[in-house]
């Protein structure tokens, strides 16, 4: 969905697992704050 931080993520397995997690929640909330203002 992210474009940059998905090249980041792959070449890190052990940390990509944190770091989706928590990219995914910043995603949801933008697009909770996006259906917000919109």
């Amino acid at each position: 969905e992210v474009e940059g931080p998905g090249p980041a993520v792959a070449p890190a397995p052990t940390s990509g697992s944190t770091v989706l997690q928590g990219g995914g929640v910043f995603v949801a909330m933008g697009v909770i704050v996006a259906m917000w203002l919109f």
